[in-house]
């Protein structure tokens, strides 16, 4: 996805099972539920983008019960701040406590962060990638 803003009263960007999501120059705000949800064995490679928090986390990852952990590489975005503990309470993921019944091991990484605001021209969804593969 490029140089697209989002703004969606639930999700922003959902990122279903099995799938990766990559772009840069975008902006993703105002999501009541959370900016990104990526579901079960899903990655990103997206970076400098704009994640804007809206009512709920920025970001949300679940996982299977069993499974492999993956890595979502969010690092080089702008994410409405400069702190670094603001952003990480922001993120439900792996690194937080969960029941053995919801585990949960997908990982965020958003280490190093962008300092301020990407320059973002607004276009339509024609620009969105996703790719879709069988980890299994």
């Amino acid at each position: 996805m490029e140089s697209t803003t989002i703004e969606s009263p639930s999700e922003g960007i959902l990122v279903q099972s099995r799938s990766h999501l990559s772009g840069s120059g975008n902006q993703v705000l105002n999501s009541s539920y959370a900016t990104l949800s990526f579901w079960a064995l899903s990655t990103a490679d997206f970076h400098q983008n704009d994640l804007l928090k809206g009512d709920g986390p920025l970001v949300r990852t679940e996982a299977y019960s069993q499974g492999p952990t993956f890595d979502i590489d969010l690092t080089n975005n702008y994410w409405g701040t400069v702190e670094a503990d603001s952003i990480s309470a922001w993120i439900q993921d792996g690194n937080d406590p969960h029941g053995v019944l919801d585990p949960n091991f997908s990982n965020v990484l958003f280490e190093p962060f962008l300092p301020r605001s990407v320059p973002v021209r607004k276009s339509s969804f024609g620009g969105v990638k996703t790719r879709f593969r069988n980890r299994g």
